[in-house]
């Protein structure tokens, strides 16, 4: 986490699924190093993180709300 630094914060976006209304918070992070060796890209407790690169978000499994996170962050970089 040491290597990230907030590039972009978004409104919160609202996701309905059937009974449950969700209001998520989007923020865009970027990585910085010389060498993508120094970084650790898995974060060990709570809670879970993986660091992935933007080429590869697109192959991630993602539940419907967070494509639509991440689609919001696309449409704004």
């Amino acid at each position: 986490m040491s290597k990230a630094r907030c590039a972009a914060t978004y409104d919160p976006l609202v996701h309905v699924f059937t009974h449950i209304r969700l209001t998520m918070h989007a923020y865009h992070f970027q990585v910085l190093c010389d060498k993508a060796e120094d970084v650790v890209f898995l974060h060990a407790g709570p809670p879970a993180r993986k660091w992935v690169e933007t080429e590869a978000m697109d192959q991630q499994t993602l539940s419907t709300g967070m494509r639509k996170c991440w689609d919001l962050v696309v449409k704004a970089t």
